[in-house]
């Protein structure tokens, strides 16, 4: 039986983030004696080269003296972490084998590592420092592998309904078995849905299965919701986009640059605020009444940019922006989404706040442990860790996540005007990837899709992924509780697929 645990500050320093590099399929495990795949010839290439000697070196000080020489002196990943992860892979798998590497998002060298010792693997991304590419900025385990358990991409040619059905359905029961997934899909037609299916096991302590009425921790998602309802009291005259931080939120002690940062900007992720979680004042666990009670935590600090300078990724801006909501309606944000959004786009069990532990339908989070890094222990389970906001969080089912989108995409939350504001591409996020306001969009097989991902680094175990097409014809939904980022890869080769459909 899974063994409950709790999640400790490293896990959650970026639990409301993106998933740290959406993966294609991966390899099989390489055969014994096989060469070791080529790195990309990037500034992150060469550093997870310099890694992979360290961990296979049999000299136990490999390890230190490479943090010694590449780590650069102003990550906030912490020495300890990267050197555990490091030295874990170099016990548990008694060195490592390359099987598979290729550049992902954010310039991250990603690689498919099969360790020696375990017929197991482990996918991690190693990324530069963005100030001094020589260094270290830093690195990542996604998810463990299994050999002969690759996921294998949907085709992306004209095909019936019955066929895109029957081809989603028989690989995820295939993955299923493989313990590879375990969530629910659901795939939308128009209004209707045309597919829902149902994998792995909802609470692995009770053995209870996973049905239609799981619900899922939101994670980042939320972000969808926090952008509807700013984007209402846009529309409602109350507040306009090129508003600033200073001119709504008066009454904080923000840097003068700070005070300049619009509401565009905070949308954007392009007001150079920070993350939240890795705060030195933020309290692990500690429940807020109200969003505007978080502002104490970096309100008087410095930006990591100047507003507009380029992107950075900001939970402190969403919560900035929930604070908003609150300074303009007198309620508490979590009952304005509860009403304003969730209820007025029909989402039937969708809760902004609920209790995670004591919540029905929950499917819990069921990650590897933190020292099982190729995952050949039985699972365990984990708390959520921190409560919902302005920057994510909150529970809904994949129905409820779908009641969402038809309500958004038909008018029925703000006007079609201001769903093409939202979802317009602003700054580019990866190579195909832009975000919006509060939304990502990108092009695939000339067909605009938008959406938002939501999860954390392993060891959270939340990982959705949606994708909706701007025409209104398909929607696909990916909710899991497994690690990210796998829920990506699968929504986006199931989007792929219908994209020429």
């Amino acid at each position: 039986m899974p063994t409950p645990i709790f999640l400790s500050r490293a896990a959650l320093l970026a639990a409301l983030s993106l998933a740290a590099a959406a993966a294609p399929a991966c390899a099989q495990a390489p055969l014994d004696g096989a060469a070791q795949a080529e790195m990309p010839a990037t500034a992150a290439g060469a550093l997870a080269q310099s890694l992979i000697a360290a961990i296979n070196s049999p000299d136990q000080a490999a390890v230190a003296r490479v943090l010694d020489e590449k780590l650069s002196t102003t990550t906030r990943q912490p020495r300890d972490e990267i050197a555990g992860i490091l030295r874990g892979l170099r016990e548990q798998g008694g060195g490592v084998t390359v099987g598979a590497a290729r550049t992902g998002r954010g310039g991250a060298a990603v690689m498919e590592l099969w360790g020696r010792a375990v017929e197991a693997g482990v996918e991690l991304a190693v990324w530069a420092d963005e100030a001094d590419s020589t260094r270290l900025g830093r690195i990542s385990i996604n998810r463990s592998l299994r050999p002969g358990a690759a996921f294998r991409p949907f085709p992306r040619e004209r095909m019936d309904d019955a066929r895109i059905t029957r081809l989603i359905e028989d690989e995820l029961r295939r993955l299923e078995a493989a313990d590879q997934f375990s969530g629910v899909v659901l795939v939308g037609r128009g209004d209707d849905i045309l597919f829902q299916g149902t994998y792995g096991l909802e609470n692995p302590l009770t053995r209870q299965r996973m049905t239609t009425r799981s619900r899922f921790h939101l994670a980042s998602q939320g972000k969808m919701f926090t952008s509807v309802a700013v984007a209402r009291l846009v529309e409602q005259g109350r507040i306009s986009l090129d508003d600033t931080v200073g001119e709504l939120l008066p009454g904080h002690p923000w840097t003068e640059a700070a005070r300049g940062i619009t509401l565009r900007q905070l949308l954007s992720h392009t007001g150079g605020l920070g993350g939240l979680f890795d705060r030195p004042s933020y309290v692990e666990g500690r429940i807020f009444g109200t969003a505007t009670e978080r502002l104490a935590i970096f309100a008087a600090e410095p930006l990591l940019f100047a507003p507009g300078e380029r992107y950075g990724y900001s939970n402190e801006g969403f919560e900035t922006l929930a604070a908003i909501v609150e300074a303009q309606t007198g309620e508490r944000f979590n009952d304005h989404l509860r009403e304003q959004v969730m209820r007025a786009a029909g989402m039937r069990t969708a809760l902004p706040d609920a209790p995670a532990d004591s919540l029905a339908d929950r499917a819990i989070p069921s990650p590897y442990a933190e020292d099982d890094l190729f995952g050949v222990r039985p699972r365990v389970t984990a708390s959520r860790g921190w409560n919902a906001g302005g920057a994510g969080g909150g529970h809904a089912s994949a129905e409820d996540m779908f009641r969402f989108v038809r309500a958004l995409v038909g008018g029925r939350l703000v006007s079609r005007a201001m769903v093409d504001t939202l979802t317009a591409g602003r700054v580019p996020i990866s190579a195909d990837e832009q975000y919006a306001y509060g939304f990502m969009t990108r092009v695939v097989n000339g067909r605009t899709v938008f959406g938002h991902s939501g999860g954390g680094p392993r060891g959270v175990a939340i990982c959705n992924d949606l994708d909706v097409f701007a025409d209104g014809t398909w929607t696909v939904i990916v909710m899991s509780n497994y690690d990210a980022p796998f829920c990506a890869t699968l929504k986006r080769s199931i989007t792929d697929m219908l994209a020429v459909n």
